[in-house]
């Protein structure tokens, strides 16, 4: 069977991905068909902090650490940025062949790969939950864990791996701040107003609640939730993203089945062509 692809139609997609990532989603947008609109809602900052990233070298460099996972290509970038400033890179590398190294998916694990780090294991379902499974799987008890990731991160992952009997810690090795882009949020309230946006795809929890914090001076939670709600397709990607918009009082209208960008493009075009 034969399976039918769609286009965007020339619809105009609104991106919340970080900037330094946004370009790529807006050549998938066009490969498809689309009009891209790059509005970003997390800022990606270096982590001030760099002693817990110094102490994680050492766990991975003495073979303390059971898994260690990435849930982002901003973690594995900004935790090598920061070891780069440490001069710490060939004992992290080191370490690496230490540890069981877990990627949620498969652009987290490219960018392990460039990093020249083996992944050894990339959950079915890409996301915190699916990672939580694979491993439980497993069995975790008594095993040690670390999460390499941003100061603003979902507790999901942490909590089920905890209740499941492993020793778990976030180190953080990036900070997610908001924007200050006043003129592109405006816009942005304007544009979706005038209906010149036909979709928002929400990639993380963080990118759907900053969104909310971002625009507040320019529109009041309940005009940015009937606009989310009357003027544009929701896409999320991902149960967490989902529940998180499902809190906000947003009603998501897209769901990929896989937690892939490129699959919530073509579950956004599948559902326009419907």
């Amino acid at each position: 069977m034969v399976q039918t692809r769609y286009t965007l139609r020339g619809r105009t997609v609104a991106l919340t991905r970080p900037r330094a990532q946004a370009e790529d989603a807006a050549d998938a947008v066009r490969r498809m068909g689309g009009n891209p609109y790059i509005i970003p809602t997390i800022e990606v900052k270096p982590a001030r902090n760099l002693a817990p990233i110094k102490k994680l070298i050492m766990e991975l460099s003495r073979g303390e650490v059971d898994y260690t996972i990435f849930v982002s290509s901003n973690g594995v970038n900004q935790l090598f940025a920061a070891t780069d400033r440490l001069g710490q890179r060939s004992e992290l590398l080191q370490g690496f062949s230490k540890t069981t190294v877990v990627a949620i998916g498969p652009s987290t694990a490219a960018a392990l790969r460039k990093q020249e780090v083996s992944v050894n294991l990339i959950p079915d379902e890409y996301s915190s939950e699916g990672i939580a499974k694979r491993l439980i799987k497993l069995s975790v008890n008594g095993k040690t864990i670390r999460i390499p990731r941003t100061s603003e991160s979902s507790p999901t992952l942490k909590r089920m791996l905890r209740r499941a009997g492993a020793s778990v810690k976030e180190v953080h090795v990036y900070q997610s701040g908001i924007p200050n882009d006043e003129a592109s949020a405006l816009n942005f309230i304007k544009d979706i107003d005038a209906e010149k946006i036909h979709a928002v795809v929400f990639g993380s929890a963080l990118s759907a609640s900053n969104l909310f914090r971002m625009l507040k001076t320019h529109a009041p939670v309940d005009r940015l939730r009937a606009l989310l709600n009357s003027r544009v397709t929701v896409v999320a990607i991902g149960p967490v993203t989902e529940k998180a918009l499902t809190k906000l009082g947003v009603k998501v209208d897209v769901k990929p089945e896989r937690y892939l960008f490129e699959d919530a493009l073509n579950a956004l075009a599948a559902y326009w062509n419907a």
